[in-house]
C-alpha cells in the first residue's frame, strides 16, 4: 500500500512485458497489472480525500477556537467536560489553552495533590485512548502533571472505578463513555495550542501488536504500598535486543492512571496474579445481599396473612372457591339413602 513503491512496480512490470499493443493496435495488459494500476488509482484518491478533510478539519477547529475565545471572554462558569470511572473531572479551560487539566478529590490522592494536567497533544490522545467507551476500566495515560504537590505519569489515582453495586458501576461506565465522547469532539480544539509530542517510546521499537500479551490484563502486587493490588493492561512491548542482549519489556497502563515498563519475568507474574484472581472470584463469588420483598402491589385487604394458614386458612379457601363456581359445579344434594 506504499504509493511510490507500487508506482515504481506498476512502471517494471509495463517494461518487462505486462502491457502492450495487439496486432490491431488496441492496448492490453495482464490481469495483475490491471489490478495494481486499481490499487494505485485508489491510493491517489483517499489521498486526496485524506488531504481535503484535513483542511475543512482545521477550518471547522479553527472556527470553533475562535467562538471559545469569543465565550471567554463572558463571565460564565467553566464546567467540566465529565467524568471518568475512577472519579477524576476533566476540564478545559479556554483562558488556560495549553493544559487539559484534571481534578482529584484529595481522599482518592495518595500524593495528596488534587490537580493535575496534560500539557502536550500526545498525552491527551493517549488518555483518549484509555478511556473506554464501552464501560470497560481503563486506566489514564502518560502525561505531565502539575498542581497541589507536583505532577506525575499520570493525572489521578484511586482504585480503578469500584462503584456500591451494579447501578454505580453502570453510571460509572456511562459517564466515562461520555467523557471519552466529548474528548473527541474536542481533540482539535483543545490540541491545536499544545505543544506536539509523540507517544513515549514510540521511535525506540516499541510495537502496539506482534505479541499474543498485548491488550492482556495484568495485577500487580505492592505488599508494602498503601493499595497492595493494581490492575492494569499492557498495552504495547518492546522486542529483545540481540546486540545489546536485552531482553523483552512489556508497557503496562495501570488503571488508576500510572504506568511501569515491566520485564519478562514481572510480566508473566502479573499475568498469572491476574490469572489466579479471576479464578478466585469464579470459586468463590461474592454474595450478594437480596433485598426485603414487600407486595405493594396488592392491596393490604389482598395480601396473605398468617391467619390464612394452616387448616382454617385452607377451608376458607375452599369455601371462597365454591362460591367462585357457578351453580350447576356446586355442591348438589346430598345422595339417597339406601333402599330408597
Amino acid at each position: 500500500r506504499d504509493a511510490e513503491a507500487l508506482a515504481a512496480a506498476v512502471s517494471e512490470a509495463e517494461a518487462s512485458g505486462h502491457a502492450g499493443e495487439t496486432a490491431d493496435g488496441r492496448p492490453w495488459a495482464s490481469e495483475a497489472l490491471k489490478a495494481a494500476r486499481k490499487v494505485e488509482v485508489e491510493l491517489l484518491v483517499a489521498e486526496v480525500t485524506r488531504g481535503i478533510a484535513a483542511k475543512y478539519t482545521k477550518r471547522q477547529a479553527s472556527a470553533l477556537h475562535r467562538h471559545y475565545g469569543r465565550m471567554a471572554q463572558a463571565p460564565v462558569r467553566e464546567e467540566p467536560l465529565g467524568r471518568d470511572r475512577s472519579g477524576r473531572t476533566y476540564y478545559f479551560f479556554v483562558s488556560d489553552p495549553h493544559r487539559l487539566w484534571v481534578h482529584v478529590p484529595r481522599e482518592e490522592s495518595p500524593q495528596g495533590w488534587t490537580w493535575a494536567f496534560y500539557d502536550t497533544a500526545a498525552h491527551v490522545e493517549a488518555v483518549l485512548d484509555s478511556l473506554d467507551g464501552r464501560g470497560a476500566v481503563c486506566g489514564g495515560g502518560e502525561g505531565s502533571g502539575g498542581g497541589d504537590g507536583g505532577g506525575g505519569e499520570g493525572a489521578g489515582s484511586g482504585e480503578g472505578g469500584e462503584g456500591e453495586g451494579a447501578v454505580a458501576t453502570d453510571k460509572g461506565a456511562l459517564a466515562e463513555a461520555e467523557l471519552k465522547q466529548r474528548l473527541r469532539e474536542l481533540l482539535p480544539i483543545i490540541s491545536a495550542d499544545m505543544a506536539d509530542d509523540e507517544v513515549v517510546n514510540q521511535d525506540e521499537g516499541w510495537l502496539d501488536e506482534g505479541h499474543e500479551w498485548v491488550g492482556r490484563q495484568v495485577l500487580r502486587v505492592f505488599p508494602e504500598a498503601a493499595n497492595p493490588q493494581s490492575l492494569g493492561k499492557i498495552t504495547r512491548w518492546l522486542p529483545p535486543n540481540e546486540e545489546t542482549s536485552e531482553g523483552a519489556l512489556f508497557h503496562v497502563v495501570h488503571d488508576d492512571g500510572d504506568a511501569e515498563d515491566l520485564e519478562l519475568g514481572e510480566a508473566e507474574a502479573a499475568l498469572e496474579a491476574f490469572a489466579q484472581k479471576e479464578r478466585d472470584e469464579l470459586l468463590h463469588p461474592p454474595v450478594l445481599a437480596q433485598p426485603h420483598y414487600e407486595n405493594r402491589l396488592e392491596r393490604k385487604a389482598l395480601r396473605i396473612k398468617p391467619s390464612a394458614l394452616g387448616l382454617a386458612g385452607a377451608r376458607d379457601e375452599l369455601l371462597d372457591f365454591e362460591e367462585w363456581l357457578p351453580p350447576p359445579l356446586r355442591r348438589g344434594p346430598p345422595p339417597p339413602a339406601p333402599g330408597e
